[in-house]
């Protein structure tokens, strides 16, 4: 395409108002997708935990679709409640694990204040934390018990940050532990995308790399589900964080470096 456009005059010019456009309308969507969430949470159309998750679910299967986000699905999601983690690559990531399960997901703090973002997500149920805060994580994981007692499953990404995809830091201990107090199993996520690009890590600032991603004519992500996992009856919430952490990097192995 690139020598092509060079090679027709005003060609290159066309493409790029086209993409341009492309992107404007998309973000243009997906804004007035989470102002609608927004404004029936806040009129109280989803009155409890469930339909709270069943919301936060379908405007993240818009989302997707606004943007031609595919996303290949291997294995089987569960039906009853759970923890679900996974690897952590992008903001994208908790979209595309809600576009196929409800779930009440745990997000880092500084998300609460992005623009329209952040107060649908809080409205419909995202339970944000400080991870620097003892007594902020506290918080978050009583209320991932209520969720659950509720009869919701619960999102968490144990590494507590992105990566760009080629390595899997230890995980957080702390999910694990609740998972254990409410005797409910864990569920193991691989999330890969088809275009390292689409990771987003460092000091990379959300409306750029967000526009960028806009422009994309479509993107892929594959999404693998392992069998569900129990905590032992004498393990330790570190063992068995360490135990999900390996069937995830199973399901990864390719994608990370030695």
């Amino acid at each position: 395409m690139s020598g092509t456009s060079l090679a027709i005059p005003g060609l290159a010019s066309a493409v790029g108002v086209a993409v341009g456009a492309r992107a404007s309308s998309r973000i243009a969507r997906a804004t007035v997708t989470s102002l609608a969430a927004l404004g029936e949470a806040r009129l109280g159309t989803h009155r409890t935990p469930t339909m709270r998750a069943q919301a936060l679910s379908a405007t993240a299967r818009d989302v997707c679709a606004i943007h031609a986000l595919e996303i290949e699905v291997i294995g089987i999601l569960p039906e009853r409640p759970c923890i679900l983690v996974a690897n952590h690559v992008s903001y994208l990531d908790p979209l595309v694990i809600l576009s196929q399960m409800p779930a009440a997901p745990i997000a880092k703090a500084e998300v609460a204040d992005w623009p329209v973002i952040g107060p649908a997500a809080r409205a419909l149920g995202t339970n944000f934390v400080n991870r620097a805060s003892v007594a902020a994580r506290a918080v978050t994981l009583r209320r991932a018990l209520a969720a659950l007692h509720a009869g919701v499953s619960v999102l968490n990404f144990p590494e507590g940050t992105t990566t760009s995809g080629e390595r899997l830091l230890p995980f957080h201990r702390g999910i694990f532990g609740a998972a254990m107090i409410a005797n409910v199993p864990v569920v193991p996520l691989a999330l890969t995308y088809d275009n390292r690009d689409l990771a987003w890590t460092g000091d990379a600032t959300f409306l750029p790399h967000y526009w960028r991603l806009s422009t994309r004519r479509r993107a892929r992500a594959r999404l693998v589900a392992r069998a569900a996992m129990w905590g032992r009856p004498t393990e330790q919430p570190v063992d068995f964080a360490a135990r999900v952490r390996a069937a995830i990097a199973v399901s990864l192995d390719g994608h990370l470096r030695s």
